[in-house]
């Protein structure tokens, strides 16, 4: 509704094809309060473009985004070097709020993933939009938490403009053809919501679920228009380790070097973080990125525009400096990650930047679980769930697919 034939087929040849709609059937159209990572990305994009091409360029570095993508922006709560963070005493860390929001959101998208399964009739919400949000300005208190956990987070539906409720008198007056017209769209409806569960939900199992045995900092050169390059990297085993220089290795294991055969180096600490006994988290701790140097040129005519990725994972260091060969390996490494901001054309960098790890309780793993359940129509144990999401726990000799399972996902989440 609203919309001709004409504009529709224009803007399918047009946005649709160049945007996360091709991939998973919904693009991300606005973004409140971008964190300073997202912001440094689009400081980058817009450099030297014309002014007058800024908006846009900024909303298609949206729209291009995978859910993985903007949902690691939407939870990124970590400040740049020299910020203050917002708290007040006694509040819950970065991490505990992070899980909490996420998991929030797990719930609500689950719940309408069963309500939209159980609709009598296929529904026509063309060009509706899904909203996810919360709170980032400050963190509640670990006493107060109780009270604020109905609340933490929201998920909501609207925009309707082109849209239309499908009763049971609306379609039993529909022709044939316009009953497989609803089907087929609300098919497209269904699908993309399950994707961006499944999304929110590898998130949350990549992040939270298994104890991280080691941490891996990934340094990487931006680009504007197409993937962005591997530089190099180090893991190093889960320990607190005061500042220190490491070397980058590639992606063979060899040290990485500038064309003048200087070594490439990351600065990085680790340190334990305390949480409080009522956390639903355990084994906290915090990598700062504090700077880099010799970092080689990736582009032909700059030097490289340099940010690292942080990320906790289930196995040993040695082991995936191993296996780093392995595409999906560093696709693992990269899904759960969180960024620094971008050093814009250097071979050096400053950032000064930490992130919080940690690790779900046991017992506080049942809530994601009885949401998954409440999603896929079913019961589900605990067990199952490194099998549902394996691109997350990627074990030696496996190379699972992310689009494929979350396809399957959204399969079994709507039944043909």
């Amino acid at each position: 509704q609203g919309k001709s034939v004409f504009s529709a087929f224009m803007q399918n040849m047009t946005v649709d094809v160049a945007t996360n709609s091709l991939g998973e059937g919904f693009r991300l159209e606005g973004f409140d309060n971008p964190p300073p990572v997202l912001r440094s990305f689009e400081e980058f994009l817009t450099q030297s473009a014309p002014a007058t091409t800024h908006k846009k360029l900024k909303r298609l570095n949206l729209q291009r985004m995978d859910a993985m993508q903007f949902l690691r922006h939407f939870l990124d709560l970590h400040e740049p070097k020299g910020a203050q963070a917002v708290e007040g005493e006694g509040s819950i860390l970065q991490v505990e709020l992070q899980e909490l929001v996420l998991l929030r959101c797990v719930e609500e998208l689950a719940s309408l993933v069963a309500a939209c399964r159980a609709a009598p009739f296929p529904q026509q919400w063309i060009g509706s939009s899904v909203m996810l949000c919360f709170d980032s300005g400050a963190r509640p208190a670990a006493a107060d938490l109780a009270a604020a956990l109905s609340d933490i987070a929201r998920v909501h539906i609207f925009d309707w403009g082109r849209s239309e409720l499908n009763t049971a008198a609306t379609h039993a007056g529909l022709t044939e053809h316009d009953r497989r017209e609803h089907a087929k769209y609300w098919n497209f409806y269904c699908q993309a919501l399950a994707k961006l569960l499944y999304a929110c939900c590898s998130l949350y199992v990549g992040r939270f679920w298994v104890p991280a045995e080691s941490l891996a900092f990934m340094v990487w050169d931006k680009d504007r228009l197409t993937a962005d390059d591997f530089i190099g990297g180090c893991i190093l085993q889960v320990e607190e380790v005061a500042e220190r220089t490491h070397h980058l290795k590639n992606v063979s294991g060899g040290k990485v070097r500038t064309w003048m055969r200087s070594d490439s180096e990351v600065t990085v600490s680790v340190r334990k973080a305390e949480l409080s006994e009522a956390s639903r988290l355990q084994d906290c701790h915090v990598a700062t990125v504090h700077h880099a140097k010799n970092i080689p040129s990736k582009d032909a005519a700059s030097y490289s525009d340099i940010f690292v990725e942080v990320s906790g994972q289930g196995q040993s260091a040695a082991e995936l400096l191993q296996r780093l060969q392995d595409q999906a390996v560093r696709d693992m490494l990269k899904s759960s990650s969180h960024a620094t901001t971008v050093s814009i054309s250097s071979t050096e960098a400053v950032w000064e930047e930490s992130f919080e790890f940690a690790t779900l309780s046991e017992e506080s793993k049942e809530p994601f679980v009885r949401a998954l359940g409440i999603a896929l129509g079913r019961s589900v144990d605990a067990r199952e769930v490194p099998s549902i999401f394996p691109a997350q726990v990627c074990h030696a000799g496996a190379s699972p697919d992310f689009q494929a399972s979350q396809s399957a996902f959204a399969v079994e989440c709507f039944p043909h």
